[in-house]
């Protein structure tokens, strides 16, 4: 019998990582993405029909919007089905909508948004690889034609935004092997359904509050109802044809 909730389906997804009481857990997982080159220090919560599709996609695709506090984008999203063509050019109209959501702010942002892709298969333009970063840095074009780099030399090198696809499938590294934080995160991730304990709780406080969070016996007989619904409209969204 399954001891945790499963982060694949919407119900499991939202409770981990959407939960402002749990926010850390969110944090937590962000910075294992970007260790080392950004880091994230807390978290507001926005509106995640910003960066929700049709209908059609919200069985097998599952959002979370957020911001740094000065208004700086993050979005973490889960892709359980291949179900659309443009991949990038649909998150990127996504990304774009959250940027002109707190457009407001904009003068205030002292970060990059950030966001990640969650996927549970494997798309040919990523070349069969775990990780693909994604980004864009200041451009100017000449009256020319000619590409040079823009900005002073202290914006040149600076990132505009960066995308980063995990590419669920091509993880299979076995917990003893798992030595990144990273590494331990996506291991969880893709293993949780069927843990009998949380791997290195022992050793991580959020490891260890992500243990009681996703544990099945800690819901309420309505959340229990509201996670088996989420799972059959995840199994339904699987099986269903796409146009």
């Amino acid at each position: 019998m399954a001891m945790f909730m499963s982060l694949y389906v919407k119900f499991g997804f939202k409770r981990i990582f959407g939960q402002l009481e749990h926010k850390r857990i969110l944090i937590s997982f962000l910075n294992a993405v970007f260790e080392g080159e950004y880091h994230v220090d807390d978290v507001l919560y926005k509106d995640a029909s910003v960066i929700t599709g049709p209908e059609e996609e919200q069985r097998v695709i599952h959002g979370i919007f957020c911001t740094y506090k000065d208004g700086t984008p993050l979005i973490l999203e889960l892709q359980n089905r291949d179900i659309v063509k443009a991949l990038v050019e649909r998150v990127q109209y996504f990304q774009s909508r959250a940027i002109v959501s707190e457009e407001e702010t904009l003068d205030g942002w002292k970060h990059i948004p950030l966001f990640v892709y969650i996927l549970d298969f494997v798309r040919d333009e990523f070349r069969g690889k775990l990780r693909t970063d994604l980004g864009m840095r200041p451009v100017t074009v000449t009256m020319g034609g000619e590409v040079v780099r823009g900005g002073d030399e202290a914006s040149r090198d600076k990132e505009l935004f960066r995308m980063t696809f995990l590419q669920m499938p091509k993880f299979d590294k076995p917990e003893s092997e798992c030595s990144t934080d990273l590494d331990k995160w996506l291991y969880i991730l893709k293993n949780m359904a069927s843990l009998d304990r949380i791997p290195w709780a022992d050793q991580n406080e959020t490891f260890a509050e992500l243990a009681q969070v996703a544990r099945l016996d800690s819901l309420t007989p309505e959340d229990r109802c509201a996670y088996e619904k989420s799972c059959e409209e995840l199994r339904e969204g699987m099986t269903a044809s796409v146009e």
